[in-house]
């Protein structure tokens, strides 16, 4: 078994680590917006595939025929086991607890402010809890750059995230800008939101549901 990417100490033993916050964006990966774990209709689009694929997790067989007009084959159903924005045994269990204490703070103490309130003609929150909110992009940052093919970073910034995460270091130096788009029309809405990465670079962008992260390597 190989080392944790993070602490390179310990075997990466831990399995379904989701490197996007599975609790920000498992509402647009849901059919019909649901918060369930596992309930996921989820379809690509490839320019260089004419024909558009899907993916499911754990959907009855009539809710699934009549979404998709038919029954999945073999090879969907067995494409289906993997979860999307999950990898197995790249992180340990420890690490993994590391990354578990960001997020909760983040999903307890300023996601509501976000998703709770009514944010009609607000342009811009204050928000105080700044090294939270640094702290949990940073985690997303970081873990999509390990797990992500497509989503690569110059490696002093990724040694850079790794240092603040491990060390739990208070720092700012990283150009980082989070823009909230107010989902409004209920949980179906969600599903319109995007989920995913781009190419670009300074800013590098990664769309969370209704968060849009953009970061710079440099000033």
């Amino acid at each position: 078994m190989e080392l944790c990417k993070l602490c390179e100490v310990n075997n990466a033993n831990k399995k379904n680590t989701h490197y996007l916050t599975d609790a920000i964006i498992r509402t647009c990966l849901n059919i019909e917006g649901s918060n369930n774990r596992e309930k996921g209709l989820y379809f690509a689009i490839n320019s260089s595939n004419p024909f558009i694929e899907f993916n499911f997790q754990r959907l009855d067989e009539l809710t699934l025929e009549n979404t998709i007009g038919r029954k999945p084959t073999e090879e969907e159903i067995e494409k289906a086991k993997s979860i999307p924005f999950s990898v197995d045994y790249i992180f340990c269990s420890e690490c993994e607890s590391k990354f578990t204490v960001i997020e909760t703070e983040f999903i307890e103490k300023v996601l509501p402010k976000f998703r709770n309130n009514d944010l009609s003609g607000v342009n811009y929150l204050n928000i105080e809890e700044k090294l939270i909110c640094r702290n949990f992009f940073y985690i997303q940052i970081y873990r999509s750059a390990i797990c992500e093919d497509k989503f690569i970073l110059p490696n002093d910034l990724v040694e850079n995230l790794k240092s603040i995460i491990i060390n739990k270091l208070e720092d700012y130096s990283i150009p980082l800008s989070i823009t909230y788009l107010k989902t409004t029309g209920g949980q179906a809405v969600y599903t319109e939101n995007f989920v995913g990465f781009t190419n670009d670079k300074n800013p590098y962008l990664i769309f969370m549901n209704g968060f849009i992260i953009q970061f710079y390597d440099s000033f």
